[in-house]
């Protein structure tokens, strides 16, 4: 089901491009990694790759990790028109690649996508006439390839790690580093499943990439003491679930690991969490009806079940399956996160504060039952593709403090009128993307 999940969104990206061009800017400050070679920014601790500081030629192999950071992402933009590339190897610590990140590489003739990819933005390897793609079967990145029509090949896999079935032939799993990543089960579970905390005298520490994914008849899961990761799509499109129980020693959650878990009603995360995947950790989660956190967890925090930061100074994720038609955002929040509402159709309205000053990519997307929305002045930034695809949203006031808004930011909302102030610059985007505004005062 997440592989389905991701042919799906895969699909509306492709058609929101034959309308679009999207550009997507780093926000956080660049820094240059300790040999002078790499630019980066930092996102939770987890490293996004931005550039070279010297423009690159030839052959490239991207790192794992920078400066003891690991590497997760390819960053938008981050390799466009460097025409001297000829090949590129991505890790498999990447499990994204933005929007335009190889764009028009002109010269660029091979690229090595690993299985841990499960997002590539809009128009990420556009302008080449000669590009033929390395990916894993049965991967994301084959299922873009195929979806694009950009030749592929597949790799060869390497089987470093032997997957191994546990002496009671009803786990799967590959040692590493000492301990045990379970990557499924020898026949698909259901029911309540319990993971066992030791296979064949290995302490299990992780819960490998898809490893219960399309698990349909599963409806409950506890994963024992001494976990500390669980992978991407992990348990995607296990559509009965209805509980899940992380433990504490959890320390890292990939990007919809519980996506398409669409009978999951509640999730507390564990105290010891510090990093989330960039793909919708959530997405499809159509009955979710609160995110709530262990208290001690110095990363993160819930406010009525809405997930923030654990200042709350950033909203992080508001619940899909909350019908409530109306939220306030509390006083004090400095930023509304990357895709916070994303898919969020019950709500007709949101009130921001004046504390907000910038209002993240995707924020709103899909939120068709928006009406109308006031951005106060405090806001200096609206992200791309923030408000794409609210079908309803019929006004939306953007003050004159507004000085950056993201292509795309209000595509597919077909009913929308802009109210912008005279010699704005949000007038100036309104008549760029032919929006229709009105002046106020």
């Amino acid at each position: 089901m997440c592989r389905q999940l991701l042919k799906i969104i895969l699909i509306g990206v492709f058609m929101v491009l034959l309308l679009l061009y999207r550009t997507v800017s780093i926000a956080e400050e660049e820094k240059t990694d300790a040999n002078g070679q790499w630019l980066y920014v930092l996102q939770d601790g987890i490293a996004v790759i931005a550039g070279c500081v010297v423009e690159p030629t030839g052959d490239l192999v991207i790192p794992s990790e920078v400066d003891g950071h690991w590497v997760a992402m390819i960053g938008n933009g981050a390799f466009m028109n460097c025409e001297g590339l000829i090949s590129v190897i991505i890790p498999d610590s990447v499990d994204g690649i933005d929007d335009k990140a190889f764009m028009d590489c002109y010269n660029l003739t091979s690229v090595t996508i690993p299985s841990s990819v499960a997002f590539i933005g809009l128009n990420a390897f556009e302008g080449f006439d000669d590009l033929v793609l390395t990916v894993v079967e049965g991967s994301y990145a084959e299922d873009y390839a195929q979806f694009s029509g950009i030749p592929y090949i597949l790799a060869e896999v390497v089987q470093d790690k032997k997957e191994e079935s546990a002496a009671n032939e009803l786990w799967k799993y590959v040692v590493e580093d000492g301990g045990a990543i379970v990557t499924g089960c020898v026949e698909k579970p259901f029911g309540d499943l319990v993971i066992p905390g030791v296979l064949d005298g290995y302490v299990v520490t992780g819960i490998g990439r898809v490893a219960f994914d399309e698990c349909s008849g599963l409806t409950s899961v506890s994963i024992p003491d001494g976990v500390t990761s669980i992978g991407i799509c992990a348990f995607g499109g296990c559509d009965n679930m209805t509980s899940v129980d992380i433990p504490d020693s959890v320390t890292s959650i990939g990007g919809g690991a519980f996506s398409g878990c669409s009978s999951l009603t509640n999730v507390i995360l564990p105290k010891s969490l510090d990093t989330v995947g960039d793909f919708p950790l959530f997405g499809s989660c159509t009955a979710l009806t609160r995110i709530d956190v262990a208290t001690g967890n110095q990363n993160y925090a819930s406010i009525d079940g809405i997930l923030f930061d654990e200042r709350h100074k950033m909203l992080v994720a508001y619940p899909m399956g909350l019908n409530d038609t109306a939220y306030k955002i509390p006083q004090g929040t400095l930023s509304i996160g990357k895709r916070a509402f994303y898919g969020c159709i019950y709500l007709t309205g949101v009130d921001i504060p004046n504390s907000v000053t910038s209002i993240g990519d995707d924020a709103f997307k899909y939120c068709s039952g928006l009406t109308a929305v006031v951005i106060p002045d405090s806001v200096t930034s609206i992200g791309a593709m923030a408000f794409l695809d609210c079908e309803n949203l019929s006004d939306v006031t953007i003050p004159n403090s507004v000085t950056s808004i993201g292509e795309n930011a209000f595509m597919l909302d077909w009913a929308l009128t802009l109210s912008v102030m005279k010699d704005s610059y949000a007038e100036r985007y309104a008549e760029k993307n032919k929006i229709p505004y009105v002046l106020i005062n």
